[in-house]
């Protein structure tokens, strides 16, 4: 197995440096408007809420996409070709929800809803479930993607 360049290690450990960092960026912000509301109940049903809304969002446009997109499905080159310039079928939706679910809404409802205990297993089960989703949707899309540039 070939060893990774010393360029590529840095932007791994950086990457890692920063997700790192983002997610301790985010929890922190989290207990300050817990601390700021007076309330860790009320923050978590609003940030739950919101992780709903954002997720069945980013769920309906999943559906209308796989439609609209049926016949190309089988070949993801050509999904990406039609998601693309000129047509913009729907890709700026899939990054904002997709970034926002990533990196906002999913982490601090997670924090936020940490010492519930009864809430704590099925928000960690969605987080998963929609990490692993994207971890696939990566693993199939990226590569493809590449190569078709």
């Amino acid at each position: 197995m070939a060893q990774p360049a010393p360029c590529e290690m840095f932007l791994r450990g950086s990457g890692a440096l920063i997700g790192m960092g983002w997610g301790l960026l985010v929890g922190w912000m989290a207990g300050w408007l817990t601390r700021r509301a007076g309330s860790g109940r009320k923050m978590a049903d609003r940030s739950g809420l919101l992780a709903v809304l954002a997720a069945t969002t980013l769920f309906g446009g999943s559906l209308f996409a796989m439609l609209l997109y049926g016949p190309a499905l089988s070949d993801p080159e050509m999904v990406l070709v039609l998601m693309r310039p000129p047509w913009q079928g729907g890709l700026t939706f899939f990054l904002i929800f997709n970034t926002l679910m990533e990196w906002l809404v999913i982490p601090a409802a997670l924090y936020l809803n940490r010492h519930l205990s009864r809430r704590r297993a099925l928000m960690a089960t969605g987080a998963l479930l929609y990490y692993a989703a994207r971890a696939w949707t990566y693993v199939y899309f990226v590569p493809r993607s590449v190569a078709s540039s």
